[in-house]
Parts: C-alpha cells; structure tokens; sequence
C-alpha cells in the first residue's frame, strides 16, 4: 500500500478501507453495499478519496483540498457523482458518515456537489479523426494533450471553463502517462498509433 501513514491512519480511525487499482495507485476508500471486503471492489457503491488538483492521486497530507468520487454500480470508475473537501479530514469524515446512496444526497457544511459525469472516453487506433469529428467528439473546440507513450489525448479546450465533470478514465490515463496535473474533464478521445493526427 503506498498511502502515507497520517492518511491511512486517518481512514483507519475512520472505518474506511483501502483498495489498490494497479500500477502503483492505492486509494482510501469505502464500499457501500454488496461485496464490500478489505480492499476490494463493490457491486454497490465506491467512494473513493483523491486530491482535487490530480484524481488519479491520493492525498499526502492531511490538509489538502480533496474530492470523494462516488460510483454507483460503476466498477470501472466512468460516471461518478464529484464532491469536492476543503481537506482530506472532512472528505473521510463525509465517506465515513454515508450510510447509503440515498445519504449522499444531504450533504451539508457548505460543500458543495459536482453534477453527475457524462463524460465518455473513445480510444481510436486506425484512421484519425477529422477536426469536425474531434469537434463533434468532445463538444467544442479541440484542445491536443501529447503523451509520454506520444499517444494523444484530445479534450474540450474550455472544458475547465464550462465547469464540465471530470472524466476518471481520462485523468488516470493521463496521470500514468505523465502528464501534470492530470485533472482531465469532459469527454475525451485517445488517439493512438495511425490515429494519432499529425
């Protein structure tokens, strides 16, 4: 697990569990509902605690702005329901108090909610797209992120602006892939091999 201890003993005193995603990333986190076991997934509901800045990363310190991400019957972390902490105290406070998915709905002490994700990640590897299919693909104009592997991922470029909600695949890929801060919202295209554009 690699959690710094103040986090983990936090989450600990809290109830709250760990679960480890692969390739290094371990989260704190708490299944409600069916299947819940020590670090491991749910059928149920997943809160998952992250940094705000980077929700492919867990917090460091105690301090820190964090985001509990909530997935409902959501193994693969797609669509999930973001609410944002002033720090990683009140985040585990809040993941420790649901008792179900209804509770989540009352949050309180002036935190507030994202809206639910609709976001989608498209990965394309042969022909690439034209720029109104990007376009039309992410919903506005088109913004190129090169990655370390020099695939590419292609975002809204006033997606930050428009408030759109964070997309888990796209930010995790993008954490593994080097690129900082990895906070990716919105819909997302992978362009990778012949689908890269040139």
């Amino acid at each position: 697990m690699n959690i710094p201890k103040k986090i983990w003993n936090a989450a600990e005193k809290r109830g709250l569990d760990y679960i480890a995603t692969g390739g290094g990333f371990d989260f704190i986190w708490r299944g409600i509902g069916q299947g819940e076991c020590r670090g491991s997934d749910t059928n149920g509901v997943d809160l998952v605690l992250a940094l705000t800045e980077d929700l492919a990363s867990s917090p460091d310190v105690l301090g820190e702005p964090c985001t509990v991400s909530i997935y409902v019957n959501d193994p693969e972390w797609q669509n999930g329901l973001f609410i944002d902490f002033a720090d990683a105290k009140k985040a585990m406070d809040f993941m420790a108090s649901a008792k179900n998915v209804w509770t989540i709905d009352s949050i309180g002490n002036g935190e507030r909610p994202c809206k639910k994700t609709t976001t989608t990640f498209e990965r394309i590897s042969d022909n690439p797209p034209t720029l109104e299919e990007l376009q039309a693909k992410v919903g506005g104009y088109i913004e190129i992120i090169q990655l370390s592997d020099r695939s590419q991922l292609c975002v809204d470029e006033d997606g930050l602006m428009k408030n759109l909600p964070v997309n888990a695949k796209a930010s995790e890929l993008a954490a593994r892939l080097g690129r900082n801060p990895s906070r990716i919202v919105g819909n997302a295209v992978h362009l990778k091999g012949k689908g890269r554009i040139q």
